[in-house]
């Protein structure tokens, strides 16, 4: 990473919610994969995390590996394989579908969206994605 980039994006995080990290991967300028002895995911500089649309941003700038990665790649996928981010869409669509929602103004059924159909009164648990400011 140049000293140019680091300046504009700062350095990788050292620590993170779920641990030290182990090791860090640069996606791109600004973001990194993270890895700790139990658990990771992707990690935001604040201008990319500006970038992020405000329905699927995160305001820590952590988004965990089971789900909340897939922001990530729907955001930047100029940094993803084509496939990653029809998967990550996917994961969207199931885990966090009020956020997809509201990122694409598409109305998910119960067909299309496992927490529509397993939770159809609504989902007991918030689903950790976009601003609610």
């Amino acid at each position: 990473m140049g000293a140019t980039t680091e300046v504009q994006h700062g350095a990788p995080p050292r620590h993170s919610p779920w641990g030290e990290v182990q090791y860090t991967t640069d996606v791109a300028p600004g973001i990194w994969h993270i890895g700790t002895a139990g658990h990771g995911g992707y990690h935001l500089s604040p201008s990319r995390n500006a970038e992020v649309p405000a329905a699927i941003r995160r305001e820590d700038r952590w988004y965990e590996e089971d789900c909340n990665w897939a922001a990530v790649a729907v955001a930047f996928p100029a940094y993803f394989k084509p496939d990653i981010v029809e998967h990550a869409k996917e994961t969207m669509r199931n885990w966090h579908p009020t956020a997809w929602e509201r990122l694409t103004g598409q109305t998910l059924t119960a067909e299309q969206s496992y927490m529509r159909r397993e939770y159809p009164e609504g989902c007991p648990r918030p689903e950790g994605l976009g601003v609610t400011r």
